[in-house]
């Protein structure tokens, strides 16, 4: 008999006076959303303390902090220039793949039209942002970012690479702002579509926005749609693992794992109301 589970994994947002507790994956198989830990722009915790994906801080690459750095990431400062091998996307305007009769007055996902299924672990061109599924994540990541007022963001090549090494250690925990999402199943076939996972990170806008009104409430969480959206951020790279199959639990044959990872800093604590804009009807 066939199982299969959706999970959703996000790590709560840092305060000063408490780290982020960050929530573990439920047993079993599943196809897993998680967001980029939140993180304070406070002074990183002591050695031996949890870091900002609730992992001990040994673990995780660390930064000098300043002014709105994160502890444990791996990726750029708020004051580190842009990433220089980048891969250009033009971004579509709000509303041009709404699937028909959608009701553009709230948040929609966009459509796969070429049904990006991914059924194999990265090639070069993946990494490279020169594959469509690639193509179609950057356009993704970029049709929600214009349903927002943010503007696009570009295909990182070393942000890309950093998710794929990263999603090879099979490791269900946050690598530094990024996006996780992973699928475990006991029966079904192993591909998966390029926008399934990134669906389960649109879909939060009800519990991001005061009164869950995208067009006119505060935002007030820390998530994965925060992250995807956050003004300051200008870079994505995304990969996967279709072979984490061995570490997360006899008979969940079929699993993959997938990271995006963004710089510069995202979802820092305090600054949604200045990084998350209102959804803008279409």
């Amino acid at each position: 008999m066939t199982q299969f589970l959706v999970v959703v994994l996000a790590a709560l947002a840092a305060t000063a006076s408490a780290g982020p507790v960050g929530c573990r994956p439920r047993p079993k198989s599943s196809t897993s959303v998680s967001v980029a830990p939140s993180v304070s722009a406070s002074a990183p915790p002591p050695a031996g303390s949890e870091g900002a994906n609730g992992a001990p801080s040994a673990s995780v690459p660390t930064q000098s902090v300043t002014s709105g750095s994160a502890v444990g990431s791996a990726v750029l400062s708020q004051s580190d220039p842009a990433p220089s091998n980048s891969v250009a996307a033009v971004i579509p305007p709000p509303g041009a793949i709404a699937p028909p009769g959608v009701d553009k007055s709230k948040p929609w996902l966009p459509l796969d039209p070429n049904n990006n299924t991914i059924t194999a672990n990265p090639s070069a061109a993946d990494i490279s942002g020169s594959s469509p599924t690639a193509a179609w994540l950057l356009e993704y990541h970029n049709t929600v970012r214009a349903m927002y007022g943010a503007a696009p963001l570009k295909w990182d090549q070393s942000l890309a690479q950093q998710s794929a090494d990263w999603t090879k250690k099979c490791n269900w925990e946050h690598d530094g702002n990024d996006n996780l999402a992973r699928r475990m199943s006991t029966g079904m076939g192993p591909g998966f579509l390029a926008s399934a996972f990134l669906d389960g990170w649109t879909n939060e806008w009800p519990e991001t926005f005061a009164g869950g009104n995208a067009a006119t409430g505060k935002p007030t969480a820390l998530n994965h749609l925060t992250m995807m959206v956050w003004k300051d951020v200008t870079a994505v790279g995304c990969s996967w693992n279709m072979d984490c199959k061995g570490g997360w639990g006899a008979g969940w044959e079929n699993t993959a794992f997938l990271s995006c990872k963004y710089a510069p800093l995202g979802n820092i604590v305090g600054q949604q109301g200045q990084q998350v804009g209102n959804f803008i009807p279409g």
